[in-house]
């Protein structure tokens, strides 16, 4: 049966309404790239935390969340307020100063269920990336990443990082981010260990991503750390105060732990280092989600030759 003239043009308007739609729909995708914010170079690694900074490397997440759904998820979590945009944004803008970076083999250490692994391979900041973590990690990798992770080029490897199973001077790029604090001390451990332990099996650790390191590799890593004299409890671990702090180091360990033990396994930290502790009592820009007196840090050295 013949369609009606009005029925026609019901049709006729449908259509055009669908190409308009679909036209508008490319047209703002095709715009998305053109709106972003630039994507800074990071010359000063080393340091503290900062909400003003995430705002300087919001181009790097934006290109995060428009490439991976589930990076898109982790960056949007309110619940820890910009530390991976902040992470993730520093070391991206850190690897923009090396144009070689994309003939590198890297290794990225505590990776859990993280695709930023597979997000760095991808987008060429790395040729390619091996990841480690245990067999029962605290945040074990799905079983759609592990084959999304193959096709990607990615090589999963189950170990310690207190005993990297790797020979000498493998790897171009170590990474470790927010992973090295989940050594000792986990939430779920009972009781924790103590201080000493916790110190003793990081500076282990530290020494292992020095040493499979080739000479001018890069060293990246980030954790937690908090002034134990101002601040009792925090909002994740024990956001009811009833537990001691867990799985965060006290602010001295930055300069007494961390980077001493990358220097004395030879390793030179990139660009300038300030971990004054009156910039996280002066400044709450330097606080992250956990507490006022709580903050993240990156630590950046090169391996001499």
């Amino acid at each position: 049966m013949p369609m009606s003239k009005t029925a026609r043009s019901v049709a006729q308007s449908a259509a055009l309404w669908a190409v308009r739609a679909a036209g508008t729909a490319r047209l703002r995708l095709a715009s998305l790239p053109p709106l972003w914010a630039e994507e800074y170079e990071v010359a000063e690694p080393n340091g503290l935390f900062s909400r003003r900074r995430v705002r300087e490397l919001r181009g790097h997440s934006q290109r995060i969340a428009h490439a991976d759904p589930y990076l898109r998820s982790r960056l949007a979590d309110r619940r820890i307020g910009g530390v991976r945009d902040w992470e993730y944004g520093t070391l991206l803008g850190f690897l923009r100063r090396y144009p070689d970076r994309a003939s590198w083999r890297a290794l990225d250490v505590g990776s859990g269920n993280s695709t930023f692994p597979r997000y760095l391979a991808r987008t060429g900041n790395v040729g390619g990336i091996t990841t480690l973590d245990l067999p029962d990690a605290h945040e074990p990798a799905t079983a759609a990443n592990i084959g999304a992770a193959r096709r990607d080029g990615v090589e999963r490897v189950h170990g310690s990082m207190l005993e990297l199973p790797f020979p000498d001077r493998t790897f171009d790029l170590v990474t470790c981010i927010s992973a090295v604090e989940h050594l000792e001390g986990d939430r779920f451990h009972d009781p924790k260990p103590p201080h000493s332990r916790f110190a003793d099996d990081t500076r282990r650790a530290l020494r292992e991503m020095v040493r499979v390191l080739t000479p001018g590799g890069l060293l990246f890593v980030t954790s937690e750390a908090f002034m134990p004299e101002r601040q009792s409890t925090d909002a994740w671990s024990s956001p009811d105060g009833s537990t001691p702090i867990w799985n965060a180091y006290p602010f001295e360990d930055i300069n007494d732990l961390f980077l001493s033990t990358v220097l004395e396994a030879g390793a030179t930290l990139v660009g300038e280092a300030s971990f004054d502790p009156a910039r996280l009592t002066g400044d709450a820009d330097h606080s992250n989600f956990r507490g006022r007196y709580f903050t993240t840090f990156c630590v950046a050295a090169q391996r001499d030759a």
